[in-house]
């Protein structure tokens, strides 16, 4: 299990969990969105929305390959990359195509007037081509077209950038401590 404490507010939280000697894992970056930005797409990209059983393998593939890539266990993945997530009425789904074959993915969750970006990931071999940049927007409109007035993630240091040039503003920095 993961402890998540926020930097402006959880002072208190993040002093004892270091007091308890509970390891500390890298930090993530909160970041907001009040506005639909502009879709993505690239020659030999194709955006596909995950509307069936097909759609939810491919998402999961994907995130299967990047945690074997990261030497992860890749059951994780069944607690996220199911039907019953990915085809909810309040979650929209995207699988980029790089020449045919799934390569990245994003998510979005609607809880009433706010949004989640979740899930966001490209395997390992199609890195560094804006892939999953191209999820993030898509996923970003779905959130707006499902009713969300702002859309929120968390990000790893290495995506912070990418967010950014999308429109995200960061608001927090999430300090992260496993619990034994």
């Amino acid at each position: 299990m993961v402890l998540w404490a926020s930097d402006y507010r959880d002072a208190d939280l993040t002093h004892a969990a270091t007091a308890l000697d509970m390891p500390m894992l890298p930090s993530a970056t909160g970041m907001w969105l009040a506005a639909p930005q502009k879709p993505g797409t690239l020659p030999g990209v194709e955006i596909i929305e995950v509307v069936d059983e097909t759609g939810v393998s491919s998402f999961e593939q994907i995130h299967k390959s990047i945690f074997t890539d990261s030497g992860q266990p890749t059951e994780a993945a069944a607690h996220f990359a199911t039907a019953g997530a990915l085809l909810s009425a309040n979650a929209r789904a995207f699988v980029v195509h790089l020449d045919g074959q799934p390569a990245a993915c994003a998510m979005a969750v609607c809880t009433g007037r706010e949004a989640g970006i979740y899930w966001v990931g490209t395997r390992r071999s199609t890195r560094r081509r804006g892939l999953g940049e191209i999820a993030t927007r898509a996923a970003v409109i779905a959130a707006f077209e499902l009713g969300a007035d702002i859309v929120v993630l968390q990000a790893t240091e290495m995506a912070v950038s990418v967010y950014r040039r999308i429109g995200f503003t960061p608001f927090a920095t999430y300090l992260r401590h496993l619990v034994a």
